[in-house]
């Protein structure tokens, strides 16, 4: 029998073999499912730009919170600029006297403030120098009151205080003011324009006083007992009043104003002259400050015929000697 015409029988029921065309053909129903399934959108340019922006928004966000959250201390003892314009042993102009950055010793009130008030006052102060008010013992109007706020060196720990350009920080302050009648006229007039001006920088949770001196001690509002008075704009106001009603005369004798400043404990002292002051000044000043350790800046007031006493008491208690010309 011929088999080039006959089929392979299959066992069974089974279904023919399909031909190996057949196999290798898509069938209908892959093609449809390939064809119904959407191509994937790429992105566009703004899409892309829109994801950039806000990936730097939240980069920036967490630098921000790192920056807030992160504490940063203070190592070493600080930077120190000591010596300003001008010469504080005399020359005239000398402006500025020392600013501590960092933290030099607990206690020494040369550190600046890390906290937002002294931000606050040094705006307040310099909003004062911008307005005008009196100089800082050159004739100029306001030039670095703002210093005040900041502090410079001499005195406790404490906000700004300034007079005649020296500066320091302190929660208690005396002036010590000469009237006697080498004073008269313009220089008793500028010594109170100035006095009243450093007045005004002072906030109310500092404490202050001020002693006349000729012959003899003219104590603030006449107190018998002195003592300290918060710096309440009713106060300074009042003080204000009290310093015009004086007019210069007599001699020169600083003593007993001194001797009552330093029983009263003040962290600072501001000593102003325009003459010559008795050789017992500064033993006075030495015998009456060796517990408290007051700092007292002395100036000499357009004459320096007291300069070396000034110098003396000056160095004695850490403080600065200015003459203002």
């Amino acid at each position: 029998m011929s088999t080039a015409g006959t089929e392979l029988a299959r066992p069974g029921n089974l279904p023919p073999i399909a031909p190996a065309d057949a196999a290798l053909a898509p069938s209908h129903s892959a093609a449809a499912a390939t064809a119904a399934q959407p191509a994937i959108p790429l992105p566009t340019r703004s899409e892309w730009n829109a994801a950039g922006v806000s990936l730097m928004f939240h980069l920036l966000m967490l630098l921000v919170l790192a920056a807030l959250l992160i504490p940063v201390s203070t190592v070493g003892n600080g930077t120190s600029i000591d010596g300003g314009i001008g010469n504080e042993q005399g020359d005239s102009g000398s402006l500025l006297d020392s600013v501590t950055i960092g933290s030099p010793e607990k206690g020494t009130g040369q550190d600046i403030e890390k906290s937002l008030t002294p931000a606050v006052e040094g705006a307040s102060a310099i909003e004062g120098a911008m307005a005008g008010g009196s100089g800082s013992g050159t004739g100029g109007k306001g030039s670095f009151d703002a210093i005040a706020s900041l502090g410079a060196a001499g005195g406790g720990g404490g906000k700004g205080v300034g007079f005649f350009g020296t500066r320091a920080r302190a929660d208690s302050v005396i002036f010590i003011v000469d009237m006697s009648g080498s004073m008269e006229g313009h220089r008793f007039d500028r010594a109170v324009e100035e006095l009243i001006h450093s007045l005004n920088l002072l906030q109310p949770t500092q404490k202050f006083f001020i002693f006349f001196y000729n012959g003899v001690t003219y104590p603030m509002f006449e107190q018998r007992n002195s003592k300290l008075l918060p710096a309440t704009s009713g106060n300074r106001a009042k003080a204000a009043k009290w310093i015009k009603a004086f007019r210069p005369e007599g001699d020169t004798a600083p003593e007993d104003a001194i001797e009552r400043a330093l029983k009263m404990k003040p962290q600072v002292i501001y000593f102003l002259t325009d003459g010559e002051i008795p050789n017992t000044t500064r033993s006075t000043a030495q015998r009456f400050n060796t517990e408290h350790k007051t700092v007292i800046h002395t100036i000499a007031f357009e004459y320096e015929g007291g300069a070396e006493q000034l110098r003396g008491i000056a160095a004695d208690s850490k403080g600065k000697y200015r003459f203002v010309p």
